[in-house]
């Protein structure tokens, strides 16, 4: 005896329930169902859906890289994200940037001393506090950084450049609902 006992690869057997990889929703079902044994009908969520969609959305922009022939330098991609907490041009201390970003202190000070070696931080030391440091874009961190900006705005204004703008709001807004409630789960 072996069923089905929820949509995330958990089968329930006369041992009890077992975890297995069964790939769900992979090119066979575009939606997600709650599997309820209470009797009800399943409900569709389209979470599967969804969360393809926001993982395949990542990888698209991601792909969008810095130019490095323009450059004339090699940029790590990994550590060049972390410069966007510094986009509105105030400097922060490390622990404010690891805060914004969601990353443990240690792992953005590594990533702060590789940007700084690439000319796009500057380290000062805190007025406020001589223990503390604060990191600031250099001129050519603040030119990389709206460089890639400027390229994704420039594909995304592509993509709806047809939309209805009804469409783009209706977007916008809900995308904007969606990552505030998302982010505020976390």
């Amino acid at each position: 005896m072996m069923r089905l006992l929820d949509c995330y690869g958990t089968l329930e057997t006369q041992q009890g329930r077992q975890f297995v990889d069964i790939p769900l929703g992979i090119g066979k079902r575009t939606t997600m169902e709650s599997c309820d044994d209470n009797g009800e009908e399943p409900q569709d969520f389209g979470l599967i859906d969804l969360e393809m969609a926001l993982a395949r959305l990542g990888r698209i922009l991601r792909r969008i890289r810095i130019p490095s022939a323009y450059l004339n330098r090699d940029i790590d991609i990994n550590s060049f994200w972390q410069l966007s907490p510094l986009r509105s041009k105030k400097p922060l201390r490390p622990t404010e940037i690891a805060a914004q970003l969601a990353l443990d202190n240690s792992t953005i000070s590594r990533q702060l001393q590789k940007l700084e070696a690439q000319g796009l931080v500057e380290r000062t030391t805190d007025p406020t506090d001589a223990r503390a440091h604060l990191i600031a874009l250099t001129s050519d961190g603040e030119q990389i950084l709206e460089l890639v900006a400027s390229a994704r705005r420039e594909m995304i204004a592509g993509v709806i450049s047809h939309w209805e703008p009804e469409d783009v709001s209706s977007l916008l807004r809900y995308l904007a609902r969606f990552t505030d409630e998302l982010e505020g789960q976390i």
